[in-house]
């Protein structure tokens, strides 16, 4: 049988990577599962008591259509003809449809099978064909930043610094500053001393912003340089003693760790993941993880001066995504593509008019990256 299925799913799934199964678009079995079209209804907040954002997809299975529509979808973003913003449960079909716009763009991947998807008008899709493919900085420089699945106990504020011991005075953050945060279970420490080489200063997706960023002054305690590379307890205890009294008060809270149960497992307690060589090099271009694409921004990040200890590096959390590189023109130059006004258009400037790719499209040139 060759049915349709309409359903009400997060539009995350249509960008973000951990989606790509669901846009491969096939059943367990191979069937494949045709988009029809989807319709994008973030702007509307449908269910006011929901922070997800809406959309609906209309979906077909198998037949010829999997092959002859390929992967072009038509996807109709709706918007409030008035500009104030949301709709309301209680509204008839007829109300909402003479409150609303509905401009149809198209969406497809950007780079082959279950990839994210680009959406745009037909000009967009064009507009960005130099930028599509593989990247070298996509294969070899592009990361997570650092996942410990416990900020409570590994982000901290630093209150002290002792340089003739080495040694920085830590306290927890408390649960106004960490809004959100799984706390349950979770010793608090009011100040100790612990090694400053284990600190390293934290930067969050809400400390960047285009071209700048200023971090709030919060560290992060680093155990280990890789997620496989981790001293033993034994080892660590004795190079890093007060560091270890620290994390063991918290051992039974670090062990339930979900990333922890599922990777790291046979490591010690206290590994975090998504962390090596490149957490540490000396220029980072990054950015968050989740941003409004019209609203993109970057930064270059590298060492902070008033970083407690020997370790001025700052280290991304895991919002963040970035690109590790050594020379610091070459971070600036990617950072300055990413923020450029031809990477965060408008697709709406475009509705309507015929593109003239050089006054629109100024860095068509630059297509290696």
């Amino acid at each position: 049988m060759r049915g349709k299925l309409a359903f009400l799913i997060t539009a995350t799934v249509y960008k973000s990577d951990s989606a790509s199964g669901f846009r491969k678009f096939r059943l367990p079995n191979g069937v494949p599962v045709v988009p029809l079209a989807i319709d994008d209804m973030v702007s509307l907040q449908p269910f006011p008591d929901a922070s997800n954002e809406t959309s609906l997809i209309l979906a077909q299975k198998g037949g010829p259509a999997a092959s002859r529509r390929g992967y072009r979808i038509p996807y109709i973003v709706w918007t409030r003809s008035d500009g104030k913003g949301g709709i309301r449960p209680w509204m008839t079909l007829r109300q909402v449809l003479n409150l609303t716009a509905r401009n149809e763009l198209r969406a497809e991947p950007i780079n082959g099978w279950g990839s994210p998807f680009f959406t745009g008008t037909r000009a967009d899709a064009v507009a960005i064909r130099p930028f599509k493919g593989s990247s070298p900085y996509y294969l070899d420089r592009s990361h997570k930043g650092t996942t410990t699945d416990c900020s409570p106990v590994y982000w901290v504020k630093v209150v002290g610094h002792d340089a003739t011991h080495s040694k920085a005075k830590i306290r927890t953050l408390d649960e106004e500053q960490l809004a959100g945060a799984n706390w349950e279970g979770v010793k608090r420490t009011p100040g100790k001393w612990i090694e400053a080489e284990l600190l390293y200063p934290l930067i969050r997706g809400r400390d960047i912003g285009r071209f700048c960023h200023a971090t709030n002054g919060w560290h992060i305690i680093v155990p280990n340089s890789h997620y496989e590379d981790v001293l033993p307890e034994d080892e660590f205890k004795s190079l890093y003693t007060a560091g270890w009294e620290y994390f063991d008060r918290n051992r039974h809270k670090l062990k339930k760790r979900s990333t922890y149960r599922r990777y790291q497992s046979h490591l010690p307690f206290y590994v975090i993941y998504d962390i090596g060589p490149y957490t540490f090099s000396r220029f980072k271009v990054v950015w968050m993880e989740q941003q409004n694409p019209r609203q993109f921004r970057a930064t270059v990040i590298s060492r902070l001066s008033s970083a407690v200890g020997i370790n001025k590096i700052i280290v991304p959390d895991h919002k963040l995504y970035m690109l590790s590189l050594d020379d610091e023109n070459e971070a600036h130059y990617i950072c300055a593509v990413l923020n450029s006004r031809h990477m965060r258009r408008n697709p709406w400037r475009f509705l309507g008019r015929q593109t003239n790719w050089d006054r629109d499209f100024p860095l068509h040139k630059h297509q290696a990256l």
